[in-house]
């Protein structure tokens, strides 16, 4: 498929899917920049105890 069809639809709307097919065409076509895993910080430390949803969230009965 070479075309897509934007006919009727409003100005915004068709812009809106020509933005979205070519960030699709930079994805799969590699052209997007590889992204490095981010190294997260460790501090050094024990467990005190265990933490429960319910400990966290006040809206959990």
């Amino acid at each position: 498929m070479e075309t897509i069809d934007v006919r009727g639809l409003p100005e915004p709307l068709a812009r809106a899917v020509e933005a979205m097919v070519r960030t699709l065409r930079e994805q799969f076509n590699g052209k997007e920049q590889q992204k490095r895993p981010v190294k997260l910080p460790v501090w050094k430390g024990t467990v005190k105890g265990s933490l429960r949803r319910e400990d966290i969230y006040d809206d959990v009965t």
